[in-house]
């Protein structure tokens, strides 16, 4: 199948935009013999704001970026990486399109759902995602996060998820200095360690890096998402042995999770190294022991 790059103009002018939220519902209360079936609708209204008020906090600390746009026999494909500043896992998240031409005349728009996992305070990307035919040169593309799942086993104290979520407002050293309190009040939060690890990693810290997967782990043996960076951490320590066996233990924990197999298979090739959302030009693992 041949596949056509999508012109640059599409790549350059909004074909990566952050998730927005969903919008509050308002409701109005009448007068009289209205106002028994204002309190009513009212009523209603009030559920479904409140039931809905979690999720679109939830939502709010997702950010969605959809990269690669290309063409490939009339479709439109695009690698999504989605990043989760949430204290928990979130899942199957549904994103809703829209791409236009230069001159913004519609030509597709759907929802599209992400089968897998991110965990907390984590990120992954999903490759060649379809969103549906398009008849004519897209220009522009347009996205929202409509909704997800949450999960977590963690009773984690009132407030905290979104002193959590508040940490990721900032970026390199100050994200990190503003979580390390964040985990230490909650010493049993393995998914806290590994989302610090996380930043660390950002700022090419490997040491401290695996020092939190590996408090993690021990925390937590049945956390695949810990032993899987404890794996990339140990590759660029040069420790390849070890890493292959981190990655195998995550992998067999969670067969799903399509960066631990990815990077599993990168190391375990002869001559393998890491994949290059786990690589970097400048520290780049040796061969396997």
């Amino acid at each position: 199948m041949t596949r056509d790059h999508i012109h640059t103009d599409f790549m350059d002018r909004q074909a990566k935009e952050n998730a927005k939220s969903g919008t509050a519902r308002g409701f109005g209360i009448g007068l009289g013999l209205v106002a028994l079936v204002g309190i009513g609708f009212g009523g209603v209204q009030i559920f479904q704001f409140f039931s809905n008020f979690e999720l679109n906090q939830f939502k709010r600390n997702v950010a969605v970026t959809l990269k690669d746009p290309k063409l490939a026999n009339g479709q439109a494909l695009v690698s999504v990486e989605i990043k989760n500043h949430n204290a928990v896992q979130i899942s199957n998240p549904v994103i809703k399109y829209s791409i236009s031409s230069k001159e913004n005349q519609p030509l597709a728009s759907g929802e599209v759902k992400i089968d897998g996992a991110i965990p907390a305070g984590d990120k992954r990307s999903f490759d060649s995602i379809s969103l549906g035919d398009v008849k004519g040169q897209p220009a522009r593309m347009h996205s929202d996060l409509v909704s997800l799942v949450t999960a977590s086993d963690k009773v984690l104290p009132k407030g905290y998820p979104a002193r959590f979520a508040g940490a990721y407002e900032k970026n390199g050293t100050q994200l990190i200095s503003a979580l390390e309190p964040l985990v230490a009040e909650v010493p049993k939060f393995d998914e806290g360690e590994v989302a610090l690890g996380v930043a660390y990693e950002g700022e090419h810290d490997w040491a401290n890096a695996m020092a939190r997967y590996k408090k993690a782990v021990e925390m937590n043996p049945g956390n695949a998402n810990a032993h899987y960076h404890l794996g990339i951490a140990l590759a660029h320590e040069k420790k390849m042995t070890e890493a292959i066996a981190s990655l195998k233990k995550a992998a067999e924990l969670n067969p799903a999770d399509k960066a631990i197999v990815k990077a599993l298979t990168a190391l375990s090739t002869p001559g393998g190294s890491l994949p290059a959302e786990d690589s970097d030009s400048s520290d780049a693992p040796e061969d396997a022991e």
